[in-house]
């Protein structure tokens, strides 16, 4: 990244503690709060240019900037050939791993008499900004879940072996907050696109409302009335629940050891603390933290029964 410009005020400051107070470059790199590299620079700058201490009273600070930092000199033609923007913005946008850094490095061996690095990446951010403005989207609080996962693998050492192996990384993302969960897994296969899955709705303690949207759909097909739609919701948990798991119960440690379906159609939990058994509302179990693989068929229940996120 190019080097952000002193304010001239600070300039200035830097100039009279030079030469007045006849401080030395740490010192004044301390006092101003810049580096010492900085204050060289700006040193040498002011030396090339011409410029005596003190500066001319009518000297004002776009004036001095302009004589600290004149523009390029307009080259013939031939030389100093400019990148082609155009080509550069397509190669950051599609290709992976490519830095502006690297697509300079490319430039300048093929034009060494081109910009230097901190002048290219000034001229892209002028071009840039007369692209079309992308239009941003906005994201509620617990609406969508981003995920993905990436294309380049990672060295990741195997804790029981030793060995070193390319592991996949996954990345879940809430929309609205950016709260972050990744992993790696040694394949890309089906079982571990889904268990990442579970694992980061673990870590996030529920699922977003488009994720439940989802799954609605998924238990909800084909199915009339609300009789079809609860037999709906008992055929995919059975099937997708990890059972038994505990939870607590009004401070007493319960086993759910299955879900049953009512003659009314309310699914119920079949729950067992010591000797005692229960059937607990779905709609009501507590779930432990973590809660078990397939908790989100719950939530999904539940916003179908209630109409709200739980």
């Amino acid at each position: 990244m190019p080097e952000r410009r002193l304010p001239m005020r600070h300039v200035r400051e830097v100039l009279r503690l030079h030469f007045e107070a006849k401080l030395n470059e740490r010192q004044i790199a301390k006092i101003c709060s810049v580096g010492k590299g900085t204050v060289r620079r700006y040193l040498k700058r002011i030396a090339a240019v011409g410029l005596v201490w003190p500066l001319p009273a009518d000297l004002d600070d776009a004036t001095l900037e302009q004589r600290i930092f004149p523009p390029p000199p307009p080259g013939t033609p031939g030389s100093r050939p400019l990148p082609d923007f155009p080509v550069i913005h397509k190669e950051l946008k599609s290709r992976q791993n490519v830095t502006l850094q690297l697509l300079w490095e490319e430039h300048h061996q093929d034009h060494p008499e081109g910009c230097n690095y901190s002048w290219f990446c000034e001229l892209y951010r002028n071009w840039s900004r007369n692209l079309d403005i992308v239009l941003r989207q906005e994201h509620r609080a617990g609406e969508r879940t981003f995920v993905d996962r990436a294309v380049q693998t990672v060295p990741a050492t195997d804790p029981r072996t030793g060995e070193v192996r390319e592991a996949y990384v996954f990345v879940a993302v809430l929309g609205a907050s950016s709260y972050t969960y990744a992993e790696a897994t040694w394949t890309r296969n089906l079982w571990d696109w889904c268990g990442s899955h579970v694992r980061a709705f673990e870590f996030f303690q529920g699922t977003s409302k488009a994720r439940i949207d989802e799954l609605l759909e998924e238990a909800l097909v084909d199915a009339n009335g609300e009789s079809e739609q609860a037999t709906g919701f008992y055929t995919v948990l059975e099937n997708d629940l990890r059972l038994p798991f505990e939870t607590q119960i009004l401070g007493v440690t319960a086993t759910v050891e299955s879900i049953d379906i009512t003659e009314d159609d309310q699914l119920v939990a079949v729950c067992r603390a010591g000797k005692t058994r229960q059937r607990i509302s779905l709609s009501e179990l507590p779930l432990p933290s973590p809660p078990p693989a397939g908790a989100e068929w719950i939530a999904a229940y539940r916003y179908w029964k209630t109409g709200a996120m739980r």
